[in-house]
């Protein structure tokens, strides 16, 4: 019986982890405003939204976006491939969402993004 039971709870075990692999995949951060990316930030997650500022363009192709909301900035850098992908090409002045990860560069926090799909135009009004 005791054996039974083990198995049981490791057989949950694997597949409560592999839903949660999936599912992981379709969750996206809270919204977070730009003025409250801090060092806590760093490592983590953020959906932030704002009006591009500049963009600075690198010969390889990445970009690094100058995003601003309410007198607040961070920069948000874009890999070659992923800027390749994108269904736009990011200028200043548009207001966009961005997922990515907050990490340190030059002693500056920025937003790295992974996947074309986590950059999008906003059409709306939050």
């Amino acid at each position: 019986m005791g054996d039974r039971v083990v198995h049981v709870a490791l057989a949950a075990a694997i597949v409560g982890l592999v839903v949660l692999t999936f599912a992981s995949e379709a969750l996206e951060p809270p919204y977070s405003p730009v003025a409250q990316v801090d060092a806590g930030f760093i490592g983590k997650n953020v959906h932030l939204s704002g009006t591009v500022e500049s963009v600075h363009r690198f010969k390889g192709g990445s970009l690094v976006l100058t995003l601003s909301e309410e007198n607040h900035s961070v920069d948000v850098f874009i890999t070659q491939t992923v800027a390749a992908q994108l269904g736009f090409t990011p200028a200043e002045r548009q207001t966009i969402d961005v997922i990515g990860v907050v990490e340190v560069y030059n002693g500056r926090l920025e937003v790295a993004v992974e996947k074309p799909e986590t950059v999008q135009v906003r059409t709306d009004e939050r």
